[in-house]
C-alpha cells in the first residue's frame, strides 16, 4: 500500500483551512502541476496542513473530441485572447483565415 506523509505549502494550507474550511480526516485530490493526481487524506489542519498520500490516481484529461476552430485573424490583443481561450478549452486544431 502506497502511503506517504507530507506538509502542504502555506498557500495551499490556507486555502484548505480558511477558504474551503476542510477538517481533518477528509479525503482530497492533490495535483503536482505535471499532470499527476493523488488521493490523499487531510491529517492536520493548521498553518501548514499535513496530508497522507494514499495512492496515485490514473487520469486521462485529454478530450476524446476533436475540435477544429476556423477564425479570421483579428488585430491587436484580441487574437492573443482568442488563442489563449481556445487553448484553455482544448481546441485540437486552429485554422486562420485572411480577409481580402
Amino acid at each position: 500500500v502506497y502511503k506517504s506523509q507530507m506538509l502542504l505549502r502555506s498557500q495551499a494550507s490556507h486555502h484548505l483551512s480558511k477558504v474551503l474550511r476542510m477538517t481533518a480526516v477528509r479525503e482530497l485530490y492533490l495535483f503536482n502541476g505535471l499532470g499527476a493526481e493523488y488521493l490523499a487524506r487531510l491529517e492536520t489542519v493548521a498553518k501548514q496542513c499535513q496530508v497522507t498520500v494514499l495512492h496515485a490516481v490514473e487520469t486521462n484529461t485529454e478530450s476524446s473530441l476533436h475540435t477544429h476552430l476556423a477564425i479570421s485573424i483579428s488585430r491587436g490583443e484580441r487574437m492573443d485572447t482568442i488563442m489563449q481561450k481556445a487553448t484553455e478549452l482544448g481546441v485540437s486544431e486552429i485554422t486562420l483565415f485572411l480577409e481580402h
